[in-house]
């Protein structure tokens, strides 16, 4: 559950498209650059629970060499609402 985009969390089918991918894909990029999952748990429940409803720690503030640029991306990559993640990659 760990790379779930939130509406696959909630179980939102209609909402599901390619930014769920998007957002699974910067899941993979955060672990990248933080050597750490921005949503984590013991258990599948409370990863799931971290993904709905909190934000992810800043980038920066784990790794300080990551670029504000791309950090920003990663960030605005993992939006909780689909519509304001990128449209494409």
């Amino acid at each position: 559950p760990y790379y779930m985009s939130p509406e696959q969390a909630a179980a939102a089918s209609p909402r599901i498209d390619h930014r769920s991918d998007l957002f699974s894909v910067s899941v993979v990029l955060y672990e990248m650059l933080t050597l750490r999952r921005p949503f984590d748990g013991s258990e599948p429940n409370e990863v799931l629970a971290h993904i709905l409803h909190d934000d992810p720690p800043p980038l920066t503030t784990l790794s300080p060499r990551v670029s504000r640029p791309l950090a920003a991306v990663c960030h605005h990559a993992l939006a909780k609402d689909p519509r304001y993640r990128f449209a494409s990659a």
